[in-house]
């Protein structure tokens, strides 16, 4: 489900760089009970100055979806609407 309200404030959160690789990006956050959670990224997001075992401050706000995601809203439900469960071949 696309969201259409974004969030009233963008949440920052201290997040650390466990480990860079030529294009990717392996984060860890701590979460709200104290537990580590690693999450990967496409190394392009992060700043060109980046390294491992620095920390980055990440601002995460709601945006309007892209025009392309009300399309790829609509195409899902026509392809929903025409697909009867069963199986298929190729």
């Amino acid at each position: 489900m696309i969201a259409s309200t974004p969030p009233a404030e963008p949440v920052g959160q201290r997040v650390y760089i466990d480990s860079l690789s030529e294009r990717t990006a392996k984060l860890l956050v701590q979460d709200a009970q104290g537990t580590w959670l690693d999450f990967v990224l496409p190394r392009s997001l992060l700043p060109a100055s980046a390294q491992e075992n620095q920390w980055l401050l990440v601002r995460i706000e709601g945006t309007a979806a892209p025009d392309e995601a009300q399309q790829t809203a609509t195409l899902r439900k026509q392809l929903s609407a025409q697909d009867d469960g069963g199986d298929f071949s190729l």
